[in-house]
């Protein structure tokens, strides 16, 4: 298992810690959920997003760390001005004219509810790991050789959800060689992700 993951661009590795994440979420019935859906499709802007720091900023008020602060009201005020502030910019062509999305309180609110319920804390190990993958890379030179980084954290949520039956690694990884885009692999959309 470990040599085809060896081979399979963090793009990719990403999209197995996610597709880990949706099989934890169907199995505990709360797939259909607003959070759920939310949390899935934010996670997965990674794997066809362009300017990766954009989406770490937008991903900063979907994980497990901020449902436990003691100041999310600052929090996600902060994150609103930020998302106010360069959606009002003049430098939007430097990212593509993305628009980054408002957030409520009751959004934030459906956050602390799902990280504190207790049947969910693997979930919420599952998506601060996966997480950890779209960041390990983003602001060095890639690791030399196969990204031993983000192979940790996949393989960490590999033992954790014990779902790795779910996934033909082999093919994955001429789908989404490490050898492409200096081993972030090209972009795709989620969606379009296949396991087996």
């Amino acid at each position: 298992m470990e040599k085809h993951l060896k081979n399979i661009s963090v793009r990719g590795r990403f999209a197995i810690g996610l597709s880990c994440i949706k099989l934890l979420l169907r199995e505990r019935n709360i797939h259909h959920t607003d959070f759920s859906r939310t949390l899935i499709r934010k996670l997965g802007e990674f794997t066809r997003a362009e300017k990766l720091d954009i989406w770490e900023e937008e991903m900063k008020a979907y994980l497990p760390y901020n449902a436990t602060s003691s100041e999310i009201i600052t929090d996600l005020q902060k994150f609103n001005t930020f998302c106010k502030e360069y959606n009002s910019s003049r430098d939007k062509d430097w990212y593509n004219g993305v628009s980054l999305e408002i957030l409520s309180a009751s959004f934030y609110d459906e956050l602390i509810a799902f990280y504190k319920v207790s049947e969910n804390k693997t979930i919420k190990e599952v998506v601060e790991l996966c997480e950890s993958i779209g960041r390990a890379e983003m602001y060095g030179a890639m690791s030399k050789g196969n990204s031993k980084s983000t192979l940790k954290y996949l393989i960490e949520i590999l033992k954790i959800t014990n779902l790795d039956f779910e996934f033909d690694f082999e093919k994955i990884s001429t789908e989404h060689p490490f050898s492409e885009e200096d081993g972030w692999g090209k972009t795709f959309d989620f969606k379009t992700f296949n396991r087996k």
